[in-house]
């Protein structure tokens, strides 16, 4: 629903259920996210595991050297 206030602005006010769906796919995408990232450090563990060199696991994770070099000295 959209008002009109006194000095001409227009405020667009959402319904409990549009507020509630925008809320819930906001969840969603942030658990994609997290869920996505989860996988790629997962792959950059084993990659070091297999003592694969960081440069070809920043090209396949798209991870940065710093992020790398951080996962590899929690595995210690």
């Amino acid at each position: 629903m959209l008002t009109l206030t006194k000095d001409g602005v227009v405020i667009n006010h959402l319904s409990y259920e549009e507020d509630e769906e925008k809320i819930r796919r906001s969840e969603i995408h942030e658990a994609r996210d997290e869920g996505i990232a989860e996988g790629i450090n997962k792959t950059a563990i084993n990659m070091l595991k297999d003592n694969m060199p960081i440069n070809v696991i920043m090209k396949y994770t798209s991870l940065t050297k710093k992020a790398i070099e951080k996962l590899k000295k929690n595995l210690k």
